[in-house]
């Protein structure tokens, strides 16, 4: 396993749409700008050690899986169950 920029970024934004936050509200919340945050999703700049830890604290993941995209069960469990909610919403906005 090695450390991916693109890889990287394509997982916080995941998070970031997954936990209903818009870049500029998620770069506020990590005292940093919508631009940095742009270039992290978008694989141009990584991250800071200090900033993956923030983030891994407000997406309640590991810093493992942020970085290199290790998953422990229970971040599995966590994002299955995100994804069968926004599902769910899906259908009961269809209905």
């Amino acid at each position: 396993m090695y450390y991916d920029p693109s890889s990287c970024g394509k997982r916080i934004r995941k998070l970031r749409k997954l936990s209903g936050y818009t870049q500029e509200a998620l770069a506020e919340r990590l005292n940093s700008s919508q631009s940095h945050l742009a270039k992290i999703e978008s694989g141009k700049e990584g991250p800071s050690i200090d900033l993956l830890v923030e983030m891994a604290s407000v997406f309640h993941t590991s810093l493992d899986y942020l970085a290199i995209g290790m998953t422990p069960e229970r971040d599995i469990l966590k994002h299955k169950i995100h994804a069968m909610i926004e599902f769910l919403s899906a259908i009961d906005k269809e209905l």
